[in-house]
């Protein structure tokens, strides 16, 4: 139904201007790992505006895991030619990255804004490590300085999960990105102090979402900063590469054991931003229903 409320008020477009963000001219991806790498097809709808329709697929192609690398090479080309003028570019492997899992600096220039997409840590952990267990997917992907025989190890024994989690640098993620901690996978013991500069830095954002809500989440970006651009089918979770991973009892079980403090304050405080500017959407509109959709 709240998808539904959005959609329609995207049909009609905004007329008072309260949720327009004029002052946002270039957008920086703050990116967590397993927290929507497909919302780049979003930002590059928004900072990519030269591209051709046939270089936007070119881009945003995941038929394979290979066509990463083909779209990083066709944004560094869209960068070169200056057709992503509101888009931040991150390089990684002489390739642009938009997506890549770099923590936020600890100063962001005046003109950029940053978008950042959080996730429950549980399920962010789950889905992590459903990645690296079931389809072998490096550790070093997620910024984690540990191999996977370390991750297979400490999955074999409940104690030693839980004594060796922390340790491995599988906690505390989006605080240690946010706060100037370090990396995803920094072995950092995190107090108040970053909790505190995260939440703060995170209600700076431009833009805050919520991977497991995510069609809510696109639809109320475009409202913010694209009024008058579409929903394309690709942007939205049935278009999602991926985005429902198989996983096991055995990875469900070990996920749920965690009490990933940290990051659930700074989740619990990014959540209650997301809701409260969606309601703010919803109130200021509260003549769309879904009969308009």
């Amino acid at each position: 139904m709240l998808v539904l409320w959005i959609s329609a008020w995207l049909q009609v477009q905004n007329s008072n201007g309260l949720f327009h963000a004029t002052s946002v001219q270039v957008f920086e991806f703050l990116h967590f790992p397993k927290c929507g790498t497909q919302f780049a097809r979003t930002l590059i709808r928004f900072g990519c505006g030269n591209l051709s329709e046939r270089e936007y697929l070119l881009v945003v192609n995941q038929a394979h895991d290979a066509s990463w690398d083909r779209s990083r090479k066709e944004l560094a080309t869209a960068e070169r030619t200056g057709d992503c003028p509101r888009l931040k570019f991150r390089w990684s492997h002489n390739h642009a990255n938009p997506w890549a899992h770099f923590p936020l600096p600890l100063t962001v220039s005046p003109d950029t804004s940053v978008a950042a997409l959080f996730r429950q840590p549980t399920r962010r952990l789950k889905a992590m490590l459903t990645m690296i267990v079931l389809k072998n997917t490096s550790p070093q992907a997620f910024g984690l300085n540990i191999s996977r025989h370390n991750i297979l190890d400490v999955l074999e024994d409940e104690r030693k999960w839980r004594d060796e989690v922390d340790k491995l640098g599988l906690t505390g993620c989006m605080t240690k990105m946010i706060s100037g901690a370090g990396a995803c996978g920094s072995s950092v013991e995190l107090g108040s102090y970053h909790i505190n500069k995260a939440t703060a830095r995170m209600l700076d954002f431009a833009f805050v979402g919520i991977t497991d809500e995510w069609n809510t989440t696109i639809f109320l970006f475009h409202a913010m900063f694209l009024p008058n651009v579409p929903v394309r089918d690709d942007e939205l979770e049935v278009g999602r590469a991926g985005y429902l991973t198989l996983s096991t009892s055995h990875i469900t079980k070990f996920s749920a054991m965690i009490k990933d403090a940290a990051d659930a304050i700074l989740f619990a405080a990014a959540k209650r931003r997301f809701d409260e500017q969606t309601l703010a959407f919803l109130n200021t509109h509260a003549s769309i229903s879904s009969d308009a959709y």
